[in-house]
């Protein structure tokens, strides 16, 4: 009876041993807000949570607003850029942070970018290493892009100048499947094809391989998360009397 006891103590305290709360790992958090960001320049870059880690192209601006968005915000314009190749502003955001799930989320608005004639392209790229992206193209449609996978229109005259667009991009890399959210709706579910084990980094660009344009695009409030489990309090509890009812059960086994 004692043995039955002791087995069933260990199998009912294991079992709630599985009862897990998630905890929150941020890997960036940025508003652009001073006096990390000063007005009227390029963002402060660097090794810290609340800024890029650099400014790859161009020069984009940190602007008091832009659009719907009416705190200062990260101003993309290529007018004037002298890249030899393209037309680019862009930012990227390291990570490569041995996490299986990422978490992105930010805010969006343009200006003079949808159906004005702008051949610009905004893109979220994912380098895992090869690039997965997200496009926000200016007929106002959204679309994703990875290798062997192609273009696929996700959402279509979904977005127009001057409105918020609250994005959230929720990536399971053990699943290989991505969430993309526009406004708390669900724009996209789907399989998310990568080369690597890890997402290498996040990058925000505006560009054009042909000419400059009178069109921007700003951006808000980067929020790069992973989730992680770690057991409650009272699992860890259980844990141990599961722990300890194996000890009793074998002590007691090897008595017998």
């Amino acid at each position: 009876m004692k043995n039955k006891y002791a087995a069933a103590l260990c199998a009912t305290t294991l079992l709630g041993a599985s009862s897990v709360q998630a905890a929150i790992i941020t890997h960036y958090d940025i508003d652009f807000s001073s006096p990390t960001h000063t007005l009227g320049s390029v963002p402060a870059t660097g090794p810290s949570s609340d800024t890029p880690s650099s400014v790859v192209f161009g020069q984009p601006v940190v602007e008091s607003s832009l659009g719907a968005l009416s705190d200062q915000a990260l101003v993309f314009n290529t007018t004037g850029n002298t890249t030899p190749c393209c037309f680019y502003d862009q930012i990227e955001l390291d990570l490569n942070a041995g996490y299986d799930n990422y978490q992105l989320s930010f805010d969006l608005s343009t200006d003079n970018y949808v159906d004005s004639g702008s051949t610009n392209n905004f893109a979220v790229l994912f380098d895992t290493p090869q690039v997965r992206r997200i496009d926000f193209e200016n007929s106002g449609d959204v679309s994703t892009y990875q290798p062997f996978l192609g273009t696929s229109t996700i959402g279509t005259d979904v977005f127009d100048d001057n409105e918020l667009l609250s994005m959230l991009v929720d990536i399971d890399l053990g699943l290989n499947t991505w969430d993309i959210f526009l406004n708390s709706s669900l724009l996209h579910s789907g399989f998310f094809d990568t080369s690597g084990s890890d997402i290498g980094s996040v990058r925000f660009s505006l560009g054009s391989a042909s000419t400059t344009h009178f069109d921007s695009v700003g951006l808000d409030n980067i929020l790069l998360t992973s989730r992680v489990g770690v057991p409650e309090p009272s699992t860890l509890m259980l844990l141990g009397a599961g722990l300890l009812g194996f000890s009793q059960l074998r002590k007691a086994r090897a008595h017998s």
